[in-house]
């Protein structure tokens, strides 16, 4: 029922209850904003592998289908319903949003904006045809609010067309004001006691390394590496870590 709480629309085209194969009253398709006399209409995806990356019990009586389909019923619908474009949020790394995009073809989505794999990333999809402005601006703003994304359009009234569109990726800089509010006295104590007992272990010197290690990226962690690495050798019976 938290979603009674929020004060934007939940956009998941492609969750559906399991029973009866319909969508739950919170996740809506998509919505068309007026702006500027220019109707955009945005069309949302969850993340297809969302059953593999949470708790199977928050889940409970929900599937999670393909986005390709969607896009191909969807983005003629909404244009019928009235908008002058259609872009696209989704809860989707880039590259498998991309995957998508490229075996769909030009389908006239000027803006992709995916998620999820913690990836900043501004790149374009060339469909190959002589028409530049039938590319995709695919972006990922980043994560943990330390970028964003600054997205620039040219919208053409008349023909209802993206005249030129490109974006990039801006690092928030200096340092983060404190928040307005003070925090909670019990979240404090609660917190405390967790972390107390474990202070004494965690910061006990166990190795040296004269290079340092990297946390890296997703494909590439030398910090994950040696902690999965140490888990496995602390637990023979494990297969992986």
């Amino acid at each position: 029922t938290r979603y009674k709480e929020c004060k934007f629309p939940l956009l998941a085209a492609n969750v559906f209850y399991e029973a009866n194969n319909q969508r739950p009253i919170y996740a809506k398709p998509y919505v068309i904003l007026n702006y500027k006399g220019m109707k955009v209409g945005i069309l949302g995806f969850a993340n297809p592998e969302t059953p593999k990356t949470t708790t199977l019990t928050n889940l409970t009586g929900l599937k999670f289908t393909a986005i390709s389909p969607l896009i191909k019923e969807f983005v003629p619908l909404i244009r019928k319903d009235g908008a002058d474009i259609v872009i696209i949020l989704t809860h989707t790394p880039t590259e498998e949003i991309g995957k998508i995009l490229q075996e769909l073809g030009p389908f006239n989505i000027p803006l992709v904006i995916g998620g999820h794999d913690h990836i900043k990333e501004s790149r374009r999809i060339d469909y190959g045809t002589d028409t530049p402005t039938d590319d995709t601006l695919l972006v990922s703003p980043g994560p943990f609010g330390r970028s964003y994304a600054s997205i620039y359009m040219t919208f053409e009234r008349a023909g209802k067309i993206v005249t030129n569109h490109h974006a990039e990726i801006i690092e928030i800089q200096g340092k983060l004001s404190s928040p307005e509010f003070p925090p909670n006295p019990t979240l404090e104590t609660l917190i405390a006691e967790v972390i107390q007992p474990t202070e004494t272990d965690t910061n006990e010197g166990i190795a040296e390394s004269e290079n340092g290690v990297r946390i890296g990226n997703f494909a590439h962690s030398p910090l994950g590496n040696l902690l999965t690495d140490a888990w496995l050798e602390s637990f023979p019976e494990a297969d992986f870590a």
